[in-house]
């Protein structure tokens, strides 16, 4: 982008905070902008993204309680789209949330804490090993 600004729908040369300002939606722009100096790009453009995706998301996702288990917060989108900005708003926001799963021994929902982690607790995990190595020793004396 060259510091002259940028080129607006009619052609002309204006700057990223009138760009910003004359944006559909953003009616307190010229408050909002006072907090960057002229000239800065990454606050205002910010600024704007996030103000879309919430318009965006706006009526499209709807927070739930879940009845059964544990009873936590989920939020729902109404469809792909209103997913998608769900997954964006997170990302923007460095709330990736929780990631949940199964644990293949004992069935318990458990939350990721490593990357690549299978088992709820080190209990699981070990047990899952006996079990993996008693049927490999039943396998070789039938096989």
């Amino acid at each position: 982008m060259s510091p002259e600004g940028i080129l607006d729908k009619m052609g002309q040369r204006i700057t990223v905070r009138e760009a910003i300002i004359a944006a559909d939606g953003i009616s307190d722009g010229e408050e909002v902008l006072a907090n960057w100096k002229d000239g800065e790009v990454l606050g205002p453009t910010r600024y704007y993204v996030i103000t879309e995706v919430n318009k965006k998301l706006a009526g499209q996702v709807n927070p739930t309680i879940l009845a059964f288990g544990e009873d936590r917060l989920v939020f729902q989108p109404s469809g792909l789209l209103a997913a998608l900005y769900t997954l964006f708003a997170m990302e923007i926001s460095g709330e990736q949330g929780e990631q949940r799963i199964a644990c293949p021994q004992c069935g318990k929902e458990f939350v990721l804490t490593r990357k690549g982690q299978r088992f709820c607790s080190t209990e699981c995990r070990a047990l899952a090993g006996y079990h993996r190595t008693q049927k490999k020793k039943k396998q070789e004396r039938v096989g």
